[in-house]
Formats: structure tokens, C-alpha cells, sequence
């Protein structure tokens, strides 16, 4: 196992297979340049996580609640996937699934 912790605040822990992603490989793979985010990748199984942070808007997160911001956000990941290969699955799938 090999661990790291995220912006400082969240340790992960994940199993061999696995290499944590260079800035180069998370450009390449979200066509952006978010310093927000943290990756590992496993190119033989085709498996990809990765942590994204970011601030709220609290003012809209009161408003609509904490629910529809983490939709909204998960949406728009889901939606840079549309036009590839690869499958997006959220942790709200992972977790309706036990």
C-alpha cells in the first residue's frame, strides 16, 4: 500500500497497481490546468480516481443546500467523460451498490 494525503487534509491509502498521476497526466486526461486536483492511475485495469477541492460558495451553498452543490459538481465531471471511452462513476453509485 502507498499512502499520501491531499491538499494537506485527507490521507489516502492505495494498492499496488496504482501511480500517483503527474500534473502532465491530469492535464492530458481533463484537458485543464485545475491545481485542485489530486490522481492515481492503474493503466492496466483502465481505472482512474481522483480528488478534486475546491471552495464553496456559501452563499449558494445555503441556499440550495449541500446536496445539489455536490450534484452540480458531480455532473459537470460526468459530463467531460461523455465524449470518451471511460465510464464515470460517483461515490453516490459505489455506495447504492452494497
Amino acid at each position: 500500500m502507498t499512502n499520501d494525503i491531499i491538499n494537506n487534509e485527507l490521507e489516502i491509502s492505495w494498492p499496488e497497481g496504482f501511480h500517483r498521476m503527474s500534473e502532465g497526466e491530469l492535464r492530458k486526461a481533463f484537458k485543464d490546468n485545475n491545481p485542485n486536483r489530486w490522481g492515481i492511475m492503474d493503466e492496466q485495469r483502465h481505472m482512474m480516481i481522483t480528488v478534486l477541492w475546491n471552495r464553496t460558495n456559501m452563499l449558494s451553498a445555503m441556499t440550495v443546500g449541500p446536496k445539489t452543490v455536490a450534484y452540480s459538481v458531480e455532473h459537470k465531471i460526468k459530463t467531460s467523460f461523455d465524449k470518451s471511452s471511460y465510464h464515470f462513476k460517483s461515490l453516490k453509485y459505489l455506495n447504492d451498490r452494497k
